[in-house]
């Protein structure tokens, strides 16, 4: 399993933030067509670790995490239950999730979305450590 096969599973594996987002969890960008509260994730890096006998097998890389939601109050309480799903370790098939830190909690501008309505965002960085 990847990392972002296992990112995915923790979130789904969370029932109260599910009860928000009922799977509604993407890589990259979110869908035009998506009603309701979402999450997406980026990796910004590759988390590759190296030393001096070569590549380690500790990976730790920053993830950007985006909870949308339809109103200021929803996208904060969705990146509340983000932040307490992804900070403690955790083992989702053979990814062994060590330690994550939040090293960011951004509120982003409003966006409007196609058809007239309007998606709050806010942006959540972690430094993500993990072992495959």
């Amino acid at each position: 399993m990847d990392v972002d096969v296992a990112m995915l599973a923790r979130f789904t594996a969370s029932s109260p933030l599910q009860a928000l987002i009922a799977g509604r969890a993407y890589w990259g960008e979110r869908p035009q067509n998506v009603q309701g509260d979402c999450l997406t994730m980026q990796q910004i890096d590759n988390g590759r670790l190296y030393t001096h006998d070569g590549a380690s097998d500790l990976n730790i890389a920053p993830f950007q995490i985006n909870c949308w939601g339809s109103n200021y109050q929803a996208a904060r309480a969705l990146s509340r239950l983000v932040i307490a799903a992804i900070e403690p370790p955790a083992t989702v098939g053979n990814v062994r999730f060590d330690q994550s830190f939040l090293t960011n909690d951004i509120p982003a501008p409003v966006e409007d979305l196609p058809g007239g309505g309007k998606v709050h965002r806010r942006i959540l960085e972690f430094s993500i450590y993990w072992k495959e």
